[in-house]
């Protein structure tokens, strides 16, 4: 009898879901949870759980998996991993499960290694966005991508299903890298980090911002735009890390962000709290404390520790006639990068797409000085050889373009 009564009262889940974990998601329509391997559902205002039809589980042309051990969801996306890490994918309007990632011909199982400590966080977005210039881009069937946290929070990478599921692409972390990140999540394109002594930044960035998909227009030319031929054109660099105010309180590592209606800054940031959570719009105000009476998820914020990881990049030095050139800063998966020839500063920025083994990056400098000869940026090309850079001016005759050779700086005198 009381076991019957149990059953009959549902599973011990909370009646609003507020932070995302690995086992409790919330969109703008529903909560999401994990109960005992399976997938359980509930509209937004309602406090009675079900099972996500029809059982709990991801069904389709595929062998049914037994459990569920980590759930992540945004906008109208749900992915799901079975105890092998593998990844199933479905949209919530329509339930219609898939267990194959990446584009027509090209399509396989995609993998979250979970042993590893692989944690994911699920995108979508469905609303224009803005450049870095403020110019929007529509789109059209709504910008779905899987974001990775690997190594340790080391490393940044994601996905979406138009690409290929054995490749991830990356996100240099903040700081040129030097970030390690205790958790991390993600809406609408943009992602949220926090460390293990409550540093927090944000990024708008996927694979169509981030200027990778060659179906796109891009251009270093940084402007509004509002011609007819050039208003589809994405200005690059794209966004950078913007680092959020320090926490007023304490707080644990149980990080969301949320979107909250249209345009780049239409996001909330939550952290949680011993007694709920905090949180702010992603773009201003201060952080606010929201009392929900339960202790949130996560490990407890410890302002005074030490997390920053050594850094990798390097300074190198080369020569343009009488001038001095130092690049410092430097990494080929790190944009950007500072130049320095003579006393004139620029800001050297790339597309982050490199992977080991690749010997060429492209990008553009920004910046003034005779190099430039009143331009605001030149687009350049960096060859790769070992230690060394070459940095070569694009789309300008040999003899008039910018070529500097860059080595490793030698090692300060003991």
């Amino acid at each position: 009898m009381i076991l019957a009564l149990i059953l009959l009262a549902g599973p011990p889940l909370p009646e609003r879901v507020y932070l995302k974990t690995y086992d409790r998601q919330f969109t703008a329509k529903y909560d999401l949870a994990l109960f005992q391997g399976a997938i359980w559902w509930k509209p937004i205002d309602s406090k009675e759980w079900a099972k996500l039809p029809p059982a709990g589980l991801p069904t389709g042309d595929f062998p049914t998996p037994d459990v569920i051990s980590e759930i992540s969801a945004d906008g109208d996306n749900l992915v799901a991993l079975d105890q092998g890490g593998r990844v199933y994918y479905a949209k919530l309007d329509t339930l219609k499960w898939t267990a194959k990632w990446g584009p027509t011909f090209m399509q396989g199982p995609l993998y979250v290694d979970e042993a590893a400590g692989e944690r994911m966080a699920m995108s979508h977005r469905k609303m224009a966005f803005e450049d870095i210039d403020g110019n929007p881009h529509d789109i059209i069937v709504g910008v779905t991508t899987l974001y990775v946290l690997v190594k340790g929070g080391t490393r940044l990478e994601y996905t979406d299903p138009w690409l290929p599921p054995e490749k991830r692409h990356f996100i240099c972390l903040p700081e040129h890298g030097r970030f390690r990140a205790a958790a991390m999540s993600a809406s609408a394109s943009t992602v949220f980090v926090i460390d293990a002594a409550g540093r927090s930044y944000t990024k708008l960035g996927d694979f169509d911002t981030m200027g990778l998909d060659p179906v796109l227009r891009y251009g270093w030319e940084r402007e509004k735009r509002d011609g007819l031929l050039n208003d589809d054109v994405y200005s690059l660099p794209a966004h950078q890390w913007v680092a959020q105010p320090p926490l007023p309180g304490p707080a644990t590592t149980a990080i969301t962000i949320l979107q909250t209606g249209l345009g780049n800054e239409a996001r909330e940031l939550r952290v949680g709290a011993p007694d709920g959570y905090w949180k702010k719009p992603i773009a201003s105000g201060e952080w606010e404390k929201v009392v929900t009476g339960t202790p949130a998820p996560g490990s407890r914020i410890d302002p005074s520790k030490e997390t920053w990881l050594p850094p990798h990049t390097k300074t190198l030095k080369g020569r343009l006639g009488d001038a001095e050139v130092t690049l410092e800063e430097f990494a080929p998966d790190c944009s950007p990068a500072t130049l320095t020839i003579g006393t004139d500063e620029m800001t050297l920025y790339f597309l982050q797409d490199w992977e080991p083994g690749h010997t060429q990056l492209t990008g553009a400098l920004f910046g003034s000085g005779p190099v430039f000869h009143g331009r605001p940026m030149i687009e350049v090309e960096l060859r790769l050889d070992g230690d060394t850079v070459t940095l070569v001016e694009r789309f300008r005759p040999r003899a008039l373009a910018l070529r500097v050779e860059l080595e490793p700086a030698a090692a300060p005198s003991p």
